[in-house]
C-alpha cells in the first residue's frame, strides 16, 4: 500500500500544480472503500459499478478543493502526506484559487455523468 498511496500522492501533487480541480478515476470497489476510509477521501460515483479487469469498479470523481477543506480539519496528517512538497499553509489559498476557477462542481458532475450516458 505504501507504494500506492506515494503515486496517489504524486498524481495529487501534480493535480493541484496544473490547477486541476477534479481528480477522476475508475477505482476497484475495494480500494475505493479503503481510499475512503483510511484517507477520508471524497469520492462521488459517475456511473454504475461495472466489471473492469474480472473485478467490481466505479467510476468516481474527488472535487480538490472540497477535499482539501475536509483534510485540513478531519485528517491534517493524511493532507501533509499527499501534498508533499507544498507547503501545509499555502493549501487553503490553492483550495481558494481552484474553486474561482471552476463553476459550481455539482453541476460538472452531472455534465460527466450525462456525457457518460451519451456515448
Amino acid at each position: 500500500m505504501a507504494i500506492s498511496a506515494a503515486l496517489y500522492g504524486l498524481v495529487w501533487q501534480e493535480s493541484i500544480r496544473q490547477d486541476r480541480a477534479y481528480m477522476l478515476a475508475v477505482m476497484d470497489n475495494r480500494l475505493l472503500r479503503i481510499m475512503r476510509r483510511w484517507f477520508e477521501f471524497p469520492f462521488e460515483p459517475l456511473g454504475e459499478t461495472t466489471d473492469y479487469m474480472g473485478s467490481a469498479s466505479t467510476s468516481v470523481s474527488m472535487y480538490l478543493p472540497r477535499t482539501i477543506e475536509l483534510l485540513a480539519s478531519s485528517n491534517p496528517e493524511t493532507l501533509k502526506f499527499f501534498s508533499g512538497d507544498i507547503p501545509f499553509r499555502e493549501l487553503n489559498n490553492i483550495a481558494i484559487d481552484l474553486r474561482a476557477n471552476v463553476p459550481e462542481h455539482r453541476s460538472n458532475v452531472v455534465e460527466l455523468r450525462t456525457a457518460k450516458l451519451a456515448t
